[in-house]
Formats: C-alpha cells, structure tokens, sequence
C-alpha cells in the first residue's frame, strides 16, 4: 500500500531519532515511497530473500551507527545546521528528506555497481566503506543545500568534530569540493573531472553553452540524485546565476525524463496550465479516477516553473474553477506567503 495520505504530528510527539528510524526502515524497501506489507506474508517472506533486499538491508545496517542516539553523527549535524541561517525556512523534515533522497541514490548506485560487475559485486567491508562516506556527503548537500557557499564550507569544517569517519584533508580544500568514488570507496576531488575544452568562437555566445566547472559538476550530480529518485526541489538564486541553465543540462544527461518548461507571468491562469500539461499528458480512467498522466509511458516530466513570483493569489484565483486541481497547489503556496508578510 502506497502513502497517499498523511497526518500532521508536533515536533514534541515525533522525536528527530523515531524520524530517522521511519526514514530507515524505508531505505529497506523496494518501493521507497510504499508503507511496508505483512512481513508473515508468503510474499513478502521470498522478497526477503531476494538479492536485492539483501543489498539494501546491508546498505542500512552499515550507516545506522551513524543515526543512533542523540549524539550521532546525523543528530549533532542537523541540530548545527539548524543553528546557521539558510536561504529558505530550515525544517527538520525538509532537509531529512533531502538527506535520505540522497542516500538512497547512494543504495541505488551500489545496485547498478552489482550489475554490471556480477563476477564481483561489492563486498559487505566496500558497502560499508562506501555508504558510511556517502551519508556525510548526504549531510553536507541535503541538510545543508539551503546554505550559502559560506556556511556550507563552515558546516563542512564542523562535520569532522562530529565523527571518527576517514574525512579528507580540508586544508587541501573544503568538503564540498569532494565526492566519493564507488569503484574504490574513496574521497576524490571533484577538479579531477573537470576536462579541458576548447569551444568554437562562435559558440560562445550562445546561451546554452556550459562550461565545466566543479560547481556545475557538483550541482548536476546533486540534481541527478533526487530526479533519479523522484523527489522535488527548488532552486534558489538571483537573476543570472544560472539555475534554468543547470537544470537543463542536467535533464539532458538523463534521457529517462522529459521536461515541461512553464515561464509563469502577472497573466498565468489555471486555464493556461492545463493547456501546456494537456501537450505533454493523457487523461486515463483508472480504478482511483481519472488521472492526467505522461504520454510517455517510458519517461518521467519534470515540471519546471520558472519565474514563479509574479504570480498573484488573488489573480489565481478569480480564474480557478472546480478543476483546477493542479493549480491548488500554487494558491495554498500564495496564500501562505501572503500570510506571513
């Protein structure tokens, strides 16, 4: 059974540990985003068995020392970083969901490793060599994306107060600026990608020419992380600072996904955007009701609203009728920050 719907419980009810462990047990699961079935279930006893569920379930037990207790690794990183001002409103769940996206990239990455080396799959000392250095990369870009380049090289420096775990040399240069290597679990800097290129004259005027950088490597693997596991994000930035730029650059090195661009403007109304999905998707009954879904059954849209400030309320919804469903969300997200000012 998938969750669909979900209840709101108070920070003094739900401790960050009872997170952590839900966020765990997820991990574990085929389906990420599905509640768990019957364990006594014939089924469900043969998916245990499954080499698959073997990997994740060893994926888990590597990292979750790191998640056990009040003064882990995770909770004495999140409770800093709560501590550091963040481009948005910082929430324990935002940035958990953020971090556990990233980490089960990390679990996926490890799957796709097996694959295609099926004469020698990772052992469990590599798993866990590798996993216990991603969940600090999970940290430092999930609990502390939100961050300025300032900040984040601070929490960065602050990470290996917090752990024992082999972290590389920051005076060499700042956490952010390494990854981790799946092939030999180690740290490695990400300048060592950076290719040398020339570029036609006449190319550099264009505006969709990129040109390598760490921050655009690092920025698109982030990216490529939570689109390869479904989760939404925002992109933060003034004017000019490239975010449409890298995200199409990302979403072009993921042949899987198809993106709807919608430039949002003082005149945007429902109508509007049902029009541009209607391009993109089909409507098809099925036993929950009607959905509108991609036409493409083999590719995931990736909605891209850019621009998105200029649209009012009030001016939303004068033009929302009963089937504007879509929309619903955009007004509850006005009405909120009108609320607030």
């Amino acid at each position: 059974m998938c969750i669909r719907d979900r209840v709101w419980f108070s920070n003094d009810v739900v401790s960050q540990e009872m997170m952590f462990e839900h966020y765990l047990r997820r991990l574990k699961q085929d389906e990420y985003d599905c509640l768990g079935v019957d364990p006594t279930e014939e089924k469900e006893k043969k998916r245990d068995d499954d080499p698959l569920s073997i990997v994740r379930r060893q994926c888990v037990e590597c990292i979750k020392p790191l998640f056990e207790g009040t003064d882990s690794f995770v909770s004495k990183s999140v409770n800093y970083a709560e501590t550091l001002p963040h481009v948005m409103e910082f929430t324990k769940v935002r940035v958990l969901e953020a971090m556990f996206a990233l980490i089960r990239k990390g679990i996926s990455n490890i799957l796709e490793y097996n694959e295609s080396h099926p004469d020698f799959p990772m052992t469990k000392e590599q798993i866990e060599g590798y996993m216990t250095k991603w969940v600090v990369h999970c940290v430092m870009w999930g609990v502390g994306g939100a961050m300025s380049l300032r900040n984040r090289w601070e929490f960065g420096k602050r990470l290996v107060e917090f752990t024992d775990l082999p972290l590389p040399d920051q005076s060499v240069a700042p956490l952010i600026d390494y990854e981790v290597l799946i092939d030999d679990q180690q740290w490695s800097l990400w300048k060592k990608k950076v290719p040398t290129i020339d570029i036609d004259p006449q190319k550099v005027v264009e505006a969709d020419v990129i040109i390598t950088t760490v921050d655009t490597l690092r920025h698109q693997d982030t990216l490529c992380s939570w689109l390869s596991e479904h989760r939404p994000f925002l992109l933060c930035g003034p004017p000019g600072s490239g975010k449409t730029m890298t995200l199409m650059a990302t979403l072009k090195s993921l042949p899987d996904f198809e993106m709807i661009f919608v430039n949002f403007s003082s005149s945007t109304t429902p109508t509007l955007l049902l029009k541009t999905f209607n391009h993109y998707c089909e409507y098809k009954k099925t036993p929950n009701g009607t959905v509108l879904r991609p036409r493409n059954a083999n590719k995931w849209l990736v909605v891209f609203c850019d621009e998105i400030n200029p649209v009012s309320y009030t001016h939303l919804r004068a033009h929302e009728t009963s089937l504007h469903l879509v929309c619903r969300l955009l007004l509850e997200k006005k009405k909120k920050k009108k609320k607030k000012k």
